[in-house]
């Protein structure tokens, strides 16, 4: 085994390890979060958290169940109700699956593979189906609770409430699993954020509340990285998680931070405090400065370290759109692989017919055995008709003739010429004139080929086709190296730019030989380099020079465009000089520069002499 394919066999491994652990990881993570928010009572006394969790997760889902299950089998003190209503809602989505999937692998007979596939596909119903499901499973625990009661209004109400809890949980969540727009994905963050911080609300670490402080930490980073108005119903959200009068000034510190982060961290974090404990001050009195400083002021200190030197990276989901607008607007065209797929077929299909006239031309080129046989024939006999011996050649012994005639036909179809060799020793000494009928038929067959091929059309044609099927290709490769995106260039510009505190969400240099380089989410209000800066700063990261940085887009984020110069000049110049004979010198030289920055210099020898150039200009110099 060569060390190549060694290498290739260890990255292959250490990718299937990386991939275990990472799975192993999800795991254990949605098993602890079905454990840890089971049993977490909410408003009414109800327990919605983890039917959300196992009707929401897709292909975790039987870990999230096994988390619950041991929670209430440990913290809810057995409740037989939640534990057959979770195995009744884990087993109607197994349900569900089949009978969504079952058509698709039943038409294969169900064998090994479609078993396989069938398993696979568990849990991956879609959003209605699950959120019906937890609806379904709240609804019957709802019912057996008030059966099991007065059966009065606030039991019914908390039915109610209770069921349409649990249903809005179980939507939020499934935007983690449906992230096909960042709406989604955030909402599912942030819900599973907010039953995080109010399944920790009462917990205290030397006398702070963890979920105040948690609350407070996650409102300004999510200030920084989103947008002001999402950030202050995120703000108002956490909020409640503590109590309703904490939802005015929570929404009230992200919207002050979100707006100014751009001048400074310091200034956004501190006004965001001071702000919050006026507004708690104002509505509660002073008794607000007990239960609102000491964890504000803790999370503040806490916060401030992280957010001023970017310890924690901004949120894909923050730069998702403006990778789409990347591929929009700053690219300038599609780049559809259907397309490319097309234009492969046109030029293979070009290169078959190419082929084809090729063949063709070959075939009608080649002078048939009978034609040189005719020419054989005559040639022969203009030169027997004064022959000496023509009677013995043509009456006494003509079955000779014949057979060195067919023999020199045959030697000049194949071979191309006839030499003494192809002919019989016997009629060599009798044919006084065989020199001359050689040399008249290795004429007349360099004659015919030669006349071929001038007036072949076919091989004209097959090179036209060849040629457009080459411009084609010539072209897809062109599409291609654009659209290349080089890594390792990537990961070294974006090394750079965090150097010099330029603030983005992604970027990436694509190209092979040209290189452009676009970085989303630029947030030039809060960065802290100069234009001069970031231009140096990428020239000595590609080794080349760029063209200033354009930045567009809309706000809050900006997307930055650059390319790379031409690395060397072409300096061009002609000049022509007169013949011995005073005639003007017939030798062309043309230049230009195409499209994509390439310097052409075409170059004609006149071969001798030529007329002297009519020019449309009269500051033009003669040839």
């Amino acid at each position: 085994m060569n060390k190549e394919a060694l290498n290739f066999r260890k990255k292959v491994a250490a990718f299937k390890y990386k991939a275990e652990a990472k799975m192993i990881l999800t795991e254990c993570i949605l098993f602890a979060l079905g454990f840890f928010l089971t049993p977490i009572k909410f408003i009414f006394d109800i327990y919605p958290f983890g039917i959300a969790l196992v009707a929401s997760c897709k292909s975790f889902a039987p870990f999230v169940y096994a988390g619950s299950i041991v929670a209430v089998l440990y913290r809810m003190d057995a409740n037989l109700t939640y534990i057959i209503a979770l195995s009744a809602l884990l087993a109607l989505r197994v349900a569900a699956s089949l009978l969504m999937n079952w058509d698709k692998h039943s038409k294969s007979g169900l064998n090994m593979e479609g078993r396989r596939e069938l398993l696979f596909s568990f849990f991956t119903e879609n959003v209605g189906v699950r959120v019906s499901l937890c609806a379904f499973c709240a609804l019957g625990i709802g019912i057996y609770s008030t059966l099991r009661a007065d059966f009065s209004y606030y039991e019914i109400f908390v039915l109610i409430f209770f069921t349409v809890v649990a249903a809005l949980m179980c939507i939020a969540l499934c935007g983690i699993y449906e992230s096909k727009r960042d709406s989604l994905f955030l909402i599912g963050i942030c819900a599973l954020a907010f039953m995080v911080v109010y399944a920790l609300k009462g917990i205290e670490l030397f006398t702070l509340d963890i979920s105040m402080i948690l609350s407070y930490s996650i409102i300004l980073y999510a200030s920084k990285n989103i947008s002001p108005s999402k950030s202050g119903a995120l703000g108002a959200l956490f909020g409640i998680a503590q109590k309703i009068a904490f939802s005015p000034i929570f929404a009230i510190a992200s919207l002050i931070s979100g707006f100014l982060w751009r001048f400074s961290t310091y200034l956004a974090i501190m006004c965001a405090f001071i702000v919050s404990v006026g507004y708690g001050i104002f509505t509660s009195g002073y008794e607000a400065i007990v239960y609102l400083v000491p964890e504000l002021l803790f999370s503040s200190l806490i916060m401030y370290p992280i957010l001023r030197f970017e310890v924690l990276p901004r949120p894909t989901f923050a730069t998702e759109s403006a990778d789409k607008v990347t591929v929009r607007e700053v690219l300038s065209r599609e780049r559809d692989t259907n397309t490319k797929e097309s234009f492969k077929r046109v030029s293979a299909s070009l290169k078959e017919i190419s082929k084809m006239l090729f063949d063709f031309g070959n075939s009608e080129r080649v002078v048939s055995i009978d034609t040189r046989y005719d020419s054989c024939l005559r040639i022969c006999e203009s030169n027997c008709y004064s022959c000496p011996k023509k009677t013995i050649c043509w009456e006494r012994d003509v079955a000779t003739t014949k057979e060195n005639i067919d023999k020199m036909s045959v030697a000049s179809y194949y071979n191309k010429s006839v030499t003494k060799s192809d002919i019989d020793e016997k009629f060599l000494h009798r044919c006084p004139n065989i020199d001359t009928i050689i040399e008249k038929i290795n004429a007349k067959c360099r004659d015919e080929d030669e006349n071929l091929i001038k007036n072949d059309k076919f091989e004209v044609s097959g090179k036209d086709y060849e040629n457009i099927s080459r411009m084609i290709d010539s072209a897809i490769c062109k599409i291609d190296s654009d659209d290349y995106c080089d890594e390792q260039m990537s990961d070294k510009v974006s090394r750079a730019l965090d150097v010099i505190g330029l603030r983005y969400g992604n970027v990436r240099v694509f190209g092979d030989t040209k290189k452009r380089i676009i970085a989303t989410g630029v947030d030039m209000e809060s960065s802290k380099c100069n234009t001069p800066t970031l231009v140096s700063t990428l020239e000595k990261a590609l080794m080349c020079k760029i063209t200033p940085p354009l930045f567009e887009g809309s706000s809050p984020y900006a997307i930055m465009t650059s390319e790379t110069t031409n690395k060397y000049e072409v300096d061009s110049s002609k000049s022509s000089g007169k013949t011995d004979t005073e005639e003007q010198n017939g030798d062309t030289v043309s230049t230009f520069l195409s499209s994509d920055n390439k310097f052409y210099m075409l170059i004609c020898d006149g071969m001798g002499t030529g007329k002297t150039r009519k020019f449309l200009y009269p500051w033009q110099t003669a040839l």
